[in-house]
């Protein structure tokens, strides 16, 4: 592990090397990549093995449907608050994927129809997590 590594275990920040921006990487996430649901969030992700180019263990993106939320600041609350229960637990992920040496590209997909509350969202990213690996997220 490298000192730059060590720093961003630490960092509850989501700094731009960590969002998921890249057009291919999204559509591949899309063309058959494994997901886990965990009611109302659904993750899609892809692991690979880690090398010396990624800035970051993993990235993400984060979606609310306009089908679901028709208002924009409603859309744009869901994925704060997603992005505030990833940006709280990601020293957790950071260290499972570090300990299988693997990086990972995801994309935690709001499903719900009602706004939901910090709560249910972090409940169901930690189920999400459980769900990869129950072992290591317990």
């Amino acid at each position: 592990m490298t000192d730059k590594n060590q720093n961003i275990l630490f960092d509850f920040s989501f700094s731009a090397s960590e969002r998921l921006k890249s057009r291919k990487a999204i559509g591949e996430l899309f063309a058959g990549a494994p997901s886990v649901k965990a009611y109302p969030l659904r993750l899609v992700y892809r692991l690979q093995p880690r090398t010396e180019s990624q800035d970051a263990p993993a990235k993400m993106a984060f979606v609310a449907s306009k089908r679901n939320f028709k208002r924009a600041p409603d859309r744009n609350h869901v994925k704060r608050r997603m992005r505030e229960s990833h940006r709280l637990t990601k020293s957790v992920l950071y260290n499972w994927l570090d300990h299988r040496d693997q990086y990972l590209e995801g994309m935690l997909i709001f499903t719900g129809r009602e706004l939901p509350t910090q709560k249910e969202i972090n409940q169901a990213w930690r189920k999400l997590l459980r769900r990869l690996d129950p072992d290591f997220f317990k």
